[in-house]
C-alpha cells in the first residue's frame, strides 16, 4: 500500500517539536481529582509523543527516542536526515539536534538514507531478522536494505543514532537557586529523569526511573549498580550547554515502600551545596517551588530546566497530592524533581515528584485534562540518609554509640564525623543475650562492631555487627554469635565487662565475683582460656568496674578496687604489669564508682566519675610513664551528675558519651590540639527506660 506523504506531513509538522522557551501555557484546566498513587509515573520514558496518530496518517512507526531525532516536514536546502522507502512516494524527513540523538523507528523497504551535512549518522537495518548498522553520508545517499544486499532482500529501517556538535554550546554557570537540580540519562535510548542532590555524592530520585534492565524490560529496583549506564547532570539549567559536572552514577539504594531511591555517584559534586531535608510536614494548602527537566506542553525534550510553583493537597504518612500552578505542568522526566519551601532564607526539601497525570504534556492524549501531581514525602528521610551516608564504601570513620533501655532492651546509634547521627534501633536480637543485655561493651574493627554483651541468665556472647549493605543487594546475613561462657570456657557470676581492638585481635575483660579476667580472640577467630588478671598482675580488694584500651598497641587497664583507681599494662608480648595506684600518680579523688580509657597514640586517657557521679575527672598517662593531674570536666560539659562514662578513640579525636542522672546521653570530643568539642544529646526519642550504661566505638568503611 502506498501513502501519499503531502498532506500528511503537513498534519505531522505539528508534532515536530520545538526549543523550549519558557513555561508552556496549557488549555486544561487544573484537576482536583486526587492523585494519590494512582497516576502514571512521571518518567521520561522516550515513547514517541503523537506515535499513534503519525502511524495511522502515515505509516510510520515511530517507537523511541531522545527527543533529538524527530520527523519533521521535508524542506529542501534544511540539514535534514532523509529515507527513502520502496513503498513511499516522498521521502521522509528527521531534524537532529544536539550532540547526539536516538530514535527507534520502522520504515519498511527503505533503501536509502542521506545525512544532514552537520551529524555524523548511523542507520540500523534488519534484514531477515539479522541486523546490521552502516554509517550514513553527510552529503550523499547511502544505500541500505535491498538496495545494498547481495541477495535484493527488503530492509527494515529500525533505528537511527546521530553524534556531532549540535552548534556551539554555551557555557551557563549554576542558578545557585536550583543548582542541586540534576538530570538523569538512564542508558541512551531516551529514558530520563530530574534528580535532587541532597549529599555531594548522593541524588534522590524516583525509584521507578530505574524499573528497567538493559533490554527495556520491567524489573523491579534493587541496591547495587544501576541495571543500566546512569550519568547526572548537574548545575546546569541548559543541557544543551558546558559548565557544570557530569558523574557516573555507581549505586543505587531503594528505599523500602516508597517511589524513591538514592543515587550513589562516581565522584563528589563540586561548587554546589545540595538541599537540606525540610524538618517541618507539607500541609494542605502549602506553596512550593519545584524544577525539573522533563516534557513541556509543546517540547518533548526541551533541555531546559523549567521551574513551575505547586500547591500541596492531601497529605499521607507518606506522600501528598500536588497541583502544579497554571501554566505549569509536570510531565514525563519530572520524575525525581524536587519540591521545596524556604526555610530560614534557604531551601528545604519537602517531597520529591513521583507520579503525575501529565494532562496538557506533550503526547499525553488530549482526552486527559487531570494535571495533578503526586509526590513521596522527604521531610522525614534524615534517619534513612545518614545510614546511606555510613554504609557508602569509602566514607571515613563512623562512630558506633550504644544505650540501653527498658527490660534489657540494648540500643545502637551510628554517628558521623560532621555529628549527623541515626535514630537509636533495638539491636537485643542480634546480641543472642537471654533476657535483655545486664552490660555490654563494643570494639571497632575495620568496617565492623564487635560488641560483648551480658544477658540477665549470666551468659556473655560476643556478636558481629556488620553495616547494612544497603548499598548492595547481597552481604545480608545473621550476626555471627559465640557464647564467652559456654561449658568448655565457664566463668561465672559477671556483672561488668569491657573490649577493645588492638590490630586484628579482640580483648575482653570481664569482672566477676570481683575480680578481672581477661580473654582475647584471635584473628583467626580463635578464643583463648579466661585468665585471671590478679593471678599475674597482683591482688586488689573487690574490683566493682574496669576498662581497658589500646595504648600504643599495648593493653591498658584501669580497674576500680574500694573506691579507687588502679592501672596495670599487658605488653604485646603477653606480659603482665603490677597494679599501680593511680590517686600516687593523678591525684587524691573522692570515691570512684565509674571509669573509662582510651589511648591517643602511645598516651592513655582516663575518665572517672567520682562520688556517686557528681563529679568527672579526666587525667592523662603520658608515654613517658608520667601523669597529668586529675582535672574537673565540669568546664567541657557543665554541672551534671552521671551515671556512666565510655570514651574512644576514633578519627583522631578521643570520643566521650555520658548518661546522666536525668536520663539523657551526652557526646563530646578532645581533639588533636587538645581543645574540646562542643557537647551534643543524642536523640533518645526511638528508645524507652531508663539509660545508665553506654558504650562507644569507632569503625571505618
Amino acid at each position: 500500500m502506498r501513502h501519499r506523504a503531502s498532506g500528511a506531513m503537513v498534519a505531522s509538522a505539528t508534532l515536530a517539536l520545538t526549543a523550549f522557551t519558557g513555561l508552556a501555557s496549557v488549555s486544561p484546566a487544573l484537576a482536583d481529582t486526587p492523585t494519590g498513587p494512582n497516576a502514571p509515573v512521571a518518567v521520561e520514558d522516550g515513547a514517541y509523543p503523537g506515535s499513534a496518530r503519525i502511524l495511522a496518517e502515515q505509516g510510520i512507526t515511530l517507537k523511541r527516542g531522545d527527543g533529538h531525532i524527530t520527523l519533521a516536514t521535508c524542506a529542501p536546502g534544511t540539514p535534514q536526515i532523509r529515507v527513502s522507502a520502496r513503498d513511499r512516494d516522498t521521502e521522509v524527513c528527521f531534524t537532529a539536534t544536539g550532540s547526539h540523538g536516538y530514535l527507534s523507528l520502522e520504515i519498511p523497504r527503505a533503501v536509502g538514507i542521506h545525512g544532514d551535512g552537520v551529524h555524523d549518522t548511523t542507520a540500523t537495518v534488519t534484514t531477515d531478522s539479522q541486523s546490521s548498522t552502516v554509517n550514513v553520508s553527510k552529503t550523499l545517499w547511502t544505500a541500505i536494505g535491498e538496495a545494498s544486499d547481495p541477495q535484493g532482500r527488503d530492509g527494515l529501517l529500525v533505528e537511527i543514532n546521530t553524534t556531532g556538535p549540535g552548534g556551539t554550546p554555551a557555557t551557563t554557570p549554576a542558578d545557585p537557586a536550583t543548582a542541586f537540580t540534576a538530570q538523569l540519562a538512564i542508558g541512551d535510548q531516551g529514558r530520563t529523569c530530574t534528580g535532587t542532590l541532597v549529599d555531594p555524592q548522593m541524588i534522590l530520585t524516583a525509584k521507578s526511573c530505574f524499573a528497567i534492565d538493559s533490554s527495556w524490560t520491567a524489573i523491579p529496583v534493587t541496591a547495587g549498580p544501576p541495571k543500566v549506564a546512569t550519568t547526572a547532570t548537574i548545575g546546569r539549567t541548559d543541557l544543551n550547554a558546558t559548565g557544570g559536572q557530569q558523574i557516573k552514577v555507581v549505586a543505587l539504594a531503594p528505599h523500602a515502600d516508597r517511589d524513591l531511591v538514592m543515587a550513589r555517584l562516581e565522584t563528589p559534586v563540586t561548587g554546589i551545596t545540595p538541599i537540606a531535608l525540610s524538618t517541618t510536614a507539607p500541609a494542605n494548602g502549602g506553596a512550593l517551588n519545584t524544577a525539573g527537566f522533563g516534557r513541556t506542553a509543546t517540547a518533548w525534550a526541551p533541555g531546559t530546566l523549567h521551574t513551575p510553583a505547586a500547591t500541596t493537597g492531601a497529605v499521607t504518612a507518606s506522600g501528598f497530592d500536588l497541583t502544579p500552578t497554571a501554566p505549569g505542568l509536570i510531565c514525563k522526566g519530572d520524575a525525581g524533581a524536587p519540591l521545596w519551601r524556604t526555610a530560614n532564607g534557604k531551601p528545604a526539601l519537602t517531597g520529591i515528584i513521583s507520579r503525575s497525570w501529565q494532562g496538557g504534556c506533550l503526547g499525553t492524549d488530549t482526552t486527559e485534562t487531570r494535571t495533578g501531581a503526586y509526590a513521596e514525602r522527604a521531610d522525614d528521610l534524615a534517619d534513612w540518609m545518614v545510614r546511606l551516608r555510613a554504609a557508602a564504601p569509602g566514607s571515613g570513620w563512623k562512630s558506633s554509640v550504644l544505650v540501653n533501655g527498658a527490660n534489657g532492651a540494648l540500643y545502637q546509634a551510628i554517628r558521623l564525623p560532621d555529628g549527623s547521627t541515626t535514630n537509636f534501633v533495638d539491636i537485643t536480637a542480634s546480641t543472642r543475650t537471654s533476657g535483655g543485655v545486664k552490660a555490654f561493651a563494643e570494639a571497632g574493627l575495620n568496617n565492623q562492631t564487635h560488641i560483648v554483651a551480658l544477658g540477665n541468665d549470666g551468659h556473655l556472647w560476643h556478636s558481629i555487627i556488620s553495616p547494612a549493605p544497603l548499598w548492595q543487594s547481597d552481604g545480608i546475613g545473621v550476626p555471627r554469635t559465640a557464647d564467652l561462657t559456654s561449658t568448655d570456657r565457664p566463668l561465672a557470676g559477671i556483672t561488668q565487662v569491657s573490649a577493645v581492638s588492638i590490630g586484628t585481635n579482640l580483648h575482653v575483660l570481664a569482672i566477676a565475683g570481683g575480680k578481672a579476667y581477661h580473654t582475647m580472640r584471635d584473628g583467626n577467630g580463635a578464643w583463648s582460656s579466661w585468665g585471671d588478671v590478679q593471678a599475674v598482675a597482683g591482688t586488689l580488694p573487690s574490683i566493682t568496674t574496669a576498662a581497658i584500651a589500646n595504648v600504643g598497641g599495648e593493653l591498658q587497664v584501669v580497674a576500680v578496687a574500694g573506691g579507687k583507681a588502679y592501672h596495670t599494662i599487658r605488653n604485646t608480648a603477653g606480659s603482665w604489669g603490677t597494679w599501680g595506684d593511680v590517686a600516687q600518680a593523678a591525684g587524691a579523688t573522692g570515691t570512684i564508682t565509674g571509669v573509662t580509657i582510651a589511648g591517643y597514640g602511645n598516651d592513655a586517657h582516663i575518665a572517672v566519675l567520682v562520688n556517686n557521679g557528681t563529679q568527672q575527672l579526666h587525667t592523662i598517662r603520658y608515654a613517658n610513664k608520667s601523669w597529668q593531674p586529675f582535672a574537673n570536666l565540669s568546664g567541657v560539659w557543665g554541672t551534671l551528675t552521671a551515671t556512666s562514662i565510655s570514651a574512644a578513640t576514633i578519627d583522631n579525636q578521643v570520643q566521650f558519651t555520658v548518661t546522666t542522672s536525668d536520663n539523657r546521653l551526652l557526646w563530646t570530643a578532645r581533639k588533636s590540639d587538645a581543645t574540646w568539642a562542643t557537647i551534643a544529646w543524642l536523640n533518645l526519642q526511638n528508645t524507652t527506660g531508663t539509660h545508665n550504661q553506654s558504650a562507644l566505638t569507632g569503625y571505618i568503611a
